[in-house]
């Protein structure tokens, strides 16, 4: 009970006076599989200050392009993927940066596309035989 209300092994054979090691102790709680998820864990391990925890965003918040930009831009190349043809009611249609740089929402660097000729635009890494190779993209 004491395991599980976040106490370590250590500190439950000091508080009940327990003869026994703590790696004995250790390996009773996981006999009787008593244990911590990760998560459980990491989050005592934070609260005990033996890590420290820093979120930091992995992505910078993209702004959105201009409603009245992204409307022009749809009907110019009527609200059709400019790669494949599939229309709006075949595929999802997205507006594409064509140089991939998402601040540049010049009307010349934008283009209709269809969601798979946009997610086909993307370099992937794949496994081939023992190491990662950069694939290219589907599209030019």
């Amino acid at each position: 009970m004491l395991y599980n209300e976040g106490f370590s092994p250590p500190e439950i054979k000091e508080k009940l006076g327990l003869k026994l090691a703590v790696r004995t102790l250790q390996r009773w709680l996981k006999f009787w599989g008593i244990s911590r998820t990760a998560g459980d864990a990491y989050r005592l391990a934070v609260s005990q200050g033996k890590v420290t925890y820093h979120y930091t965003p992995n992505k910078k918040k993209r702004k959105t392009i201009n409603h009245k930009l992204r409307t022009f831009i749809l009907e110019r190349d009527q609200y059709t993927c400019v790669k494949c043809g599939n229309t709006k009611n075949e595929e999802r249609i997205q507006i594409d940066h064509i140089d991939n740089n998402p601040s540049n929402d010049s009307i010349n660097n934008l283009e209709t596309l269809c969601e798979p000729c946009n997610k086909g635009k993307i370099r992937r890494r794949v496994l081939r035989g023992d190491s990662w190779v950069e694939e290219e993209p589907m599209f030019a």
